[in-house]
Parts: C-alpha cells; structure tokens; sequence
C-alpha cells in the first residue's frame, strides 16, 4: 500500500497542486489510511478515507492500478526524500519526521510517531514557528494515550534460525508461510519483537512472524525488521538462517522431523537428549501430556513425538534445538515449546 500512498502524494503534493487546503487533506487522508486503517489497508478502505478527506480517489486508484504508473510514482517519491535533506539517512521508520532540523520520530514506537498524538507534533512545530502563533497553537493539550499491550509471552512458540516466506516469481514455490506484506517481500518496519507481536495480532489471518535483527543503526538497540506471515508450516522454511520465525501459541509443530543427540560417536542431530538413556522415550501419551512432560523437565524447550496408535505416541524431551540439522521426512513430528 506504500505505492498507492505515494500515487496520492506525488498527484496532489508533488505536481505543484499542494496549496494549504490540498495540504490539509492530505493529512487526513494519510492519518485515516495509516493510522485509522493500518491494520486494515486496501484499495477500499484507502478509497473511505479520500471521501472523508474529500480528496478525489479517481487520480490515486489510475495511477495504482496502472503498473508502471505506481512504480514511477514510489521511486519519485523516494527522490523527494532523499532530495529533501540528510535526514533522509538517518531514517529508521516511517512516517520520518523533521521538524526545524530535529528529529521528531521515535523508531521505538510502533507508529513511528507517538500513537495518535498529533498534539506533540502541533506543540513542536508552534514552538519553533517564529511569526504570530496560530489559533491551533493554544488549543490545550490532550493525554497521550497508553501505549499498546505487550503481548503475554506465553502466546507465542519461537522458532530460532527459521526464515518463511511465500514464493516470489512465476514458478517458484512458498517456502514454508504466506506474505502478508505488500510487496510481499517488504518488510512492515523496524520496532521491537513485542510491537512486532502487536502487529500480527492486528492483522486478519497473520499467525506468525519472521523477524531479523536490525543493524542499520550499527548494532540494532533490540530491534527487529517485522515480516507478517499466514500458513506456516515449519518444516518447509529455510533453517539455519539470520531469521527468527515465532508462531501463535504455546507450542509449533515441525511436521516429520527427527531431532536428537550424539549416539554412538556420532554427532548430534540437532537437539541435546534429555531421557536416560538418552534414546529412551519418557513414555506413551498424547502430544498434550507429552508437551505437560517437556514443562515440568528444567531445560527442554521442545518434544519428538512418534505416534504409536490413535492419539498415542512415544514422547522424547529435546533441549537446544537446531533444526537445520534434524533428520526432515522422518516418522516423528517435533513440538516447539516456549522458550
């Protein structure tokens, strides 16, 4: 949706219709689609918030729908920025905004701005303006409202080193997930695991995400580039990568994969064994009572489970699993639990 974002800029901002009322509306437009409908982008509800902005849609939706129209309109709108100063650079998220040379995003908040506060920009931007204060300048402030929840850490099951994504050309197949970015291989900004977490929940159909350490700032200060992802299937991801993939709820399958420790003289399959002896299973049970086993063991983060009958199985515990390196196409399926 960045692209129909920038159809809209460059045909009202950037080709010299942008007086102070085009200007105006623009802003609620952009505050509509953006922060109103973040969770919800698309062509109808963009088309919503022209009407309210009473902003003409016809030019934004020609331009998006024609292809190479849009593409010309995001590498122009690229150009402005970068044009427009050396903060360019520096930016981190987006919306970036510079107010009299300083700064006023926050990469840590999710929004990149403070959430819906719109007083902390106009209470920049008057105390810097040097003629007559304007009326919206007195206006008494509002409350910030609280941040998002951090999400429970017990809704999420992390799969260490797995990279899923849907496939990307004609002929190319998913590799373990569905985007849901668009493009799809974009991210949806740089933020903390937890605003990350945020955003798959506010997005319908997202159950997990792909996550990357940022180190565009030299070293990333705890943040993550955030990949939404629908359809995960484990087992079919990239393994071994500079990828984090965490799935919704309390535990991820790994469909047929073995994983275990050194037998033998031989090296570990991916996994530490926590029976004794260590090719020993804990007993019989469903995966259910076989996950309830892995808690009450200090150190196990994961089960191998090899279905005997029914809903019953041989339940394995496993710790510090690699999952690059566990046997794929075998007649046990892992459980992750959380960490």
């Amino acid at each position: 949706m960045d692209k129909l974002e920038a159809c809209a800029t460059v045909h009202y901002c950037l080709d010299g219709n942008c007086t102070t009322a085009v200007a105006t509306k623009m802003v609620d437009f952009l505050g509509c689609f953006a922060n109103d409908k973040g969770a919800a982008k698309s062509v109808g509800t963009a088309q919503g918030c022209a009407a309210d902005a009473k902003l003409d849609f016809g030019p934004i939706k020609s331009c998006y729908d024609d292809g190479a129209a849009k593409e010309q309109a995001y590498r122009t709108v690229i150009a402005a920025a970068k044009a427009a100063g050396p903060f360019f650079a520096e930016m981190k998220c987006v919306p970036w905004v510079v107010v009299g040379g300083d700064v006023f995003s926050d990469p840590t908040q999710m929004s990149c701005v403070p959430h819906d506060d719109s007083r902390s920009l106009i209470k920049a931007v008057c105390d810097r303006y040097t003629g007559p204060k304007p009326g919206g300048c007195s206006a008494p402030p509002t409350p910030t409202p609280p941040p998002p929840p951090t999400p429970a850490p017990g809704n999420w099951t992390r799969a260490g080193g797995a990279n899923c994504y849907g496939a990307r050309g004609a002929g190319t197949s998913s590799h373990g997930a569905t985007d849901l970015e668009d493009p799809p291989d974009s991210s949806c900004g740089t933020m903390t695991l937890a605003q990350c977490l945020v955003k798959c929940d506010g997005l319908a159909g997202c159950t997990a995400v792909t996550v990357q350490d940022d180190d565009s700032g030299g070293g990333g200060g705890g943040l993550v580039k955030c990949f939404r992802k629908g359809d995960v299937s484990l087992q079919h991801c990239d393994q071994g990568s500079g990828y984090t993939t965490y799935v919704r709820g309390s535990a991820a399958l790994v469909a047929q994969t073995n994983c275990y420790g050194a037998r033998g003289g031989n090296p570990a399959h991916g996994a530490k064994d926590m029976e004794s002896p260590a090719d020993a299973s804990c007993g019989t049970m469903s995966v259910g009572d076989c996950l309830a086993k892995c808690a009450a063991q200090p150190g196990c983060t994961a089960v191998n489970w090899e279905r005997t009958g029914g809903d019953a199985g041989n339940c394995y515990r496993k710790a510090d699993i690699a999952l690059e390196h566990c046997d794929s196409h075998a007649p046990f399926d892992l459980w992750l639990s959380q960490d």
